[in-house]
């Protein structure tokens, strides 16, 4: 690249960035929407100010109520080119993250404020929404990033939520990329949390500079309907930075069904009614005379069949299968989480090789998770006998070792024989060492 062609680029961002920042002089921005579509922006800048002050002007244009964002333009160690009137969430420590509210109808509440990590949670209409965004340095380990994930979820299993952020991980699920390393521990985070990947694999790259094309940049939503994800795009427009605007529209308006989605299992069910009436379906349909003109009716059919034979055959499961044991914690529901998730994996391998790795990364897994249970389970158990002590200190121990309850250890007295007891506690414990001992003695000879 020659100097002349340097210096007219340098030349034009600094026209973008002078035209960016007229704009928002002239237009104050204030996102005040009220219907129910919630609309959730993401980009990196890369700490770029011509980048950030573009994306305050897209926010208007694009009626952005929440902007998440990745390596942040700072200055002293705060997040700026933002009106004041936006309230930013960051951490103080030279932030890489963070979470701009844009609409000033929505209370929030932050739960964790990391360097790389923010985690509130919303209310949006008549709903909580648990938001998340990530930056995850392509130079450092994700694994400690995916852990502190994990950790927040646990916290709040049963929300709505919404995470985006640059994860720097390839895979054939999100792209058109092979799966790498870091794919693979996003692929396990994704699948021990039942999490949904927005993302289009046919959409335009989220990374583009002039050293390649990636898709790096992710939407994960959890316990959200698909239904509701009215929109999700990568935005074909200048950002000047070497990422573009991903943007995601979830619609909460009340549908006419209201139920909760019912999950139906194979182990759930009695299995060989089941299999009875499934086969007895299948006879049926099997006689039908089926074309392409009535092919839908028939799956429709089928469909409701199947249904009604599961619900028919379900086993009846009673409500208090299972207390809740005091020792579990956490960590151990993460590591259940994590050893299921590679359990499948594996299962789910043909390829013998890579199925025999898998497994042995499973295994080496298990025994970790078993081992912690036992670790779990004994700290508890010491937890529980320093509570007892605590709570009677002076009690029955104490009372034997002060001789204040010898009763508690008592011989019966035992006769010398010449009809006469022991009177004493020496002499009866003398009495029961000589009769021990001989007795022994004799049976041996």
């Amino acid at each position: 690249m020659t100097p002349e062609t340097n210096a007219a680029q340098f030349t034009k961002r600094r026209l973008n960035l002078r035209e960016a920042e007229q704009i928002i002089l002239r237009n104050p921005i204030m996102v005040n929407r009220t219907d129910k579509n919630l609309r959730v922006g993401f980009l990196n800048t890369n700490h770029s100010r011509a980048a950030t002050a573009m994306l305050t002007e897209d926010i208007e244009q694009q009626q952005i109520d929440l902007m998440l964002i990745n390596e942040t333009y700072n200055f002293e160690n705060k997040v700026v080119g933002f009106p004041n009137r936006f309230n930013k969430i960051q951490n103080t420590d030279n932030p890489r993250a963070a979470i701009i509210i844009c609409n000033q109808n929505i209370k929030y509440i932050p739960l964790l404020i990391h360097r790389d990590i923010i985690a509130i949670k919303i209310q949006w209409m008549d709903y909580e929404l648990l938001i998340i965004t990530i930056y995850c340095s392509p130079s450092e380990d994700i694994s400690e990033k995916i852990h502190i994930l994990d950790t927040v979820l646990n916290s709040n299993d049963n929300d709505r939520t919404i995470i985006m952020g640059d994860f720097n991980a390839k895979s054939n699920v999100w792209s058109p990329r092979e799966t790498d390393r870091r794919g693979e521990e996003v692929l396990n985070f994704i699948s021990r949390w039942n999490i949904t990947v927005v993302n289009d694999p046919n959409s335009i790259p989220t990374y583009s500079c002039t050293k390649g094309e990636s898709w790096i940049d992710l939407t994960l939503t959890r316990n959200i309907d698909d239904r509701q994800i009215r929109e999700w795009k990568v935005l074909d427009q200048e950002t000047l930075s070497d990422h573009r605007l991903m943007l995601t529209e979830v619609n909460f308006q009340k549908t006419g069904r209201t139920e909760r989605r019912k999950i139906l299992k194979l182990q759930d069910m009695k299995i060989l009614d089941f299999k009875r009436d499934l086969k007895e379906l299948i006879n049926t349909f099997s006689e039908a005379d089926i074309k392409s003109e009535n092919l839908e009716d028939y799956i429709d059919k089928f469909y409701e069949g199947l249904y009604l034979i599961c619900e028919i055959n379900q086993k009846k499961i009673s409500e208090n299968r299972r207390k809740n044991v005091i020792w579990w914690n956490s960590n151990l529901e993460i590591k259940r989480r994590k050893v299921r998730a590679l359990r499948r994996r594996f299962q789910a391998i043909v390829d013998f090789e890579e199925r025999t790795a898998r497994k042995l990364i499973y295994k080496r897994e298990l025994a970790k998770y078993k081992k912690e249970i036992l670790i779990a389970k004994q700290i508890c158990f010491w937890k529980f006998l320093d509570n007892v002590v605590k709570m009677n200190l002076f009690g029955i121990p104490y009372d034997i070792i002060k001789q204040k309850e010898c009763n508690k250890l008592y011989l019966n007295r035992i006769s010398r024989g010449n009809g006469i007891y022991t009177n004493t506690y020496t002499k009866t414990q003398e009495m029961k060492f000589l009769n021990t001992t001989f007795l022994t003695f004799r049976t041996m000879l």
